[in-house]
C-alpha cells in the first residue's frame, strides 16, 4: 500500500488535526487514518484524543467497528482555520509588492 502524502517537511500539530477532520468527513478506521496520511500510532493516537475532547470529532460503533467522524464543530473549525491559511498566506493575485 501506498502513502499518499510525499512531504519533505515536518507537519504541525495544526496540520494534522486539519488532515484528521477532513479525512473524517467520511467515517473512517484508525488504521485507514494511520495508513493513508502516514502517522506514527502515537501521533495519531494523541491527535484523536486531542479532537475527541474537544468535540471535533465523535466516535461511531458500527457493525462492531470503531470509525471516527468529524463533528459539525469540527468542520466549522476546519473551515476557519482555512479561510485564516487562504487570508493571509496564499497569494490572491500576481501584483508585486511596491519598492519602499
Amino acid at each position: 500500500m501506498t502513502k499518499t502524502r510525499f512531504s519533505s517537511h515536518r507537519r504541525t500539530k495544526f496540520e494534522i488535526w486539519s488532515e484528521i477532520i477532513e479525512a473524517c468527513t467520511r467515517p473512517r478506521t484508525k488504521t485507514w487514518l494511520k495508513n493513508h496520511l502516514g502517522l506514527k500510532s502515537r501521533t495519531l493516537n494523541q491527535s484523536l484524543e486531542f479532537l475527541l475532547a474537544r468535540e471535533l470529532l465523535e466516535e461511531i460503533n458500527e457493525f462492531g467497528m470503531v470509525n471516527f467522524g468529524s463533528t459539525k464543530k469540527g468542520v466549522i473549525a476546519l473551515q476557519k482555520y482555512y479561510d485564516l491559511i487562504s487570508g493571509y498566506f496564499i497569494p490572491t493575485s500576481n501584483k508585486t509588492r511596491k519598492s519602499d
